[in-house]
């Protein structure tokens, strides 16, 4: 009876290390992976279009969302009056399992202070995670349920809520470690524009609320 045990307890002590793992303190260097862009364009790149010079730190991102695995996405720079925006292609939003998603990525940097390519690898990496992690949301509703958040996301009570669920998710996946080294830039070093600090303030976890959730969720893990 104990030998039949075995398994299924090295199975959860297993288990309960790969989610702590999640949540221990990482930093992502674009060398660290540099090697393995082959393999991951062969596991994460279907459907996808990716700008060159962003391709590694997306695939990463990508790595850490195997549900968008066969999800079509194009990442598109374009002026915006935020980092990056993600949102299904309108004209595909009927289309049940051929629906298409959006990632925009700002290339105007009056907009909102910085540009996307000040960021480091590692930030860079943060900032996608949270938009893969709308997408992963979305993936997961039907059309008539996506044009209701499309309506709530005009009032802010609702789109704060939105916005905390999906750094939620980002956490859920590994990458709050990264969400948290892009927070801490935009709010300490970078010379964010008026109206995007503004934006930044009202809808978003701070960096002081994700570091506590990081540490809250380590902490349950700890034996």
């Amino acid at each position: 009876m104990r030998r039949s045990l075995l398994p299924f307890v090295m199975i959860i002590l297993l288990s309960c290390l790969t989610a702590k793992a999640q949540y221990d303190s990482t930093y992502y260097k674009e060398e660290m992976f540099s090697s393995q862009i082959d393999t991951l364009r062969k596991a994460h790149g279907w459907g996808k279009l990716i700008p060159e010079k962003y391709e590694l730190q997306i695939l990463v991102a990508l790595s850490h969302y195997p549900e968008l695995d066969l999800v079509p996405i194009e990442f598109i720079e374009t002026p915006l009056t935020c980092t990056m925006m993600a949102q299904p292609r309108t004209k595909t939003l009927f289309d049940g399992r051929n629906r298409t998603y959006i990632i925009f990525i700002n290339n105007n940097k009056e907009n909102t202070g910085f540009l996307p390519s000040e960021l480091s690898f590692n930030q860079f990496v943060g900032v996608v995670g949270h938009e893969l992690g709308h997408l992963s949301y979305y993936a997961g509703r039907s059309p008539w349920q996506l044009i209701v958040d499309g309506i709530g996301y005009y009032f802010t009570d609702y789109r704060r809520q939105f916005e905390a669920g999906t750094d939620y998710i980002t956490l859920d996946h590994g990458l709050g470690w990264q969400l948290l080294d892009f927070s801490n830039y935009i709010v300490h070093t970078a010379r964010l524009s008026e109206a995007y600090a503004k934006k930044k303030n009202t809808y978003y976890l701070s960096d002081q609320n994700l570091r506590q959730e990081l540490l809250r969720r380590k902490s349950a893990l700890t034996p």
